[in-house]
């Protein structure tokens, strides 16, 4: 391979400051690139009333929403079901906001599939205020791991503090 003198490149034949780079960072309560976030598992419950799928998923949500029809022109409200970590994590790492949504939704597997059998979808909101256009969340790979054992897509939702003029 050309500028690894034939040689594959492995982890260990990267420079240290490299390989430092390139280990798993740390949980930063305080993130700095970030002035507000925090996770949402999203379920459309289909043909699912919400208080239904709390009984059997067995997790209080946040909110749920009732299906509601809306006069002509206007889309009408699915029924929904939400678990978010909004008021109940105080941090600026969206791991911890997400980590807050998998603790209360692991080994749910089933009640996750039963959703979709109803005509149901469900997946992961993350809220993200950037601080400064720079950086940006990150996920773990046991976090990416377990989003996709619950087949749980996973999107976030990001916007640039108004309040950052960007002068001096």
């Amino acid at each position: 391979m050309p500028g690894y003198g034939g040689r594959s490149p492995t982890e260990d034949s990267w420079p240290l400051p490299l390989r430092e780079k390139f280990e798993l960072t740390l949980y930063d309560d305080e993130y700095a690139t970030c002035v507000e976030t925090y996770a949402t598992l999203r379920v459309f419950t289909g043909d699912v009333p919400p208080d239904r799928f709390t009984e059997y998923i067995g997790v209080t949500p946040s909110k749920t929403q009732e299906f509601q029809i809306r006069p002509e022109g206007w889309k009408s409200l699915p029924a929904g079901w939400f678990l978010t970590s909004q008021s109940e994590i105080d941090s600026r790492d969206v791991r911890r906001h997400i980590d807050f949504i998998l603790d209360q939704i692991d080994a749910k597997t089933d009640a996750l599939a039963w959703i979709r059998e109803s005509g149901g979808i469900a997946d992961v909101m993350c809220y993200w205020v950037s601080a400064s256009g720079q950086g940006g969340p990150s996920l773990l790979p046991a976090q990416s791991s377990k989003l996709a054992a619950l087949d749980l897509e996973i999107w976030f939702d990001v916007y640039f503090d108004a309040s950052d003029d960007g002068g001096d």
